[in-house]
């Protein structure tokens, strides 16, 4: 997922949610998650990744 988002600048919380079982982790890691994704340079969205590449086209 990270190297996808990388590649495209964005991921959404969708696909977040995907890769991230909210019943293992704690609020405080998926937001230091949320966090390190940011530093890399990926933008987090709402919106689903297919309407924003729609978009961008």
């Amino acid at each position: 997922m990270l190297k996808a988002a990388k590649a495209e600048g964005f991921v959404n919380y969708k696909d977040i949610n995907k890769v991230v079982n909210a019943e293992k982790y704690t609020s405080e890691q998926i937001e230091d998650l949320m966090s390190l994704i940011s530093e890399m340079g990926i933008s987090i969205i709402e919106a689903d990744a297919d309407d924003q590449r729609s978009q961008s086209e």
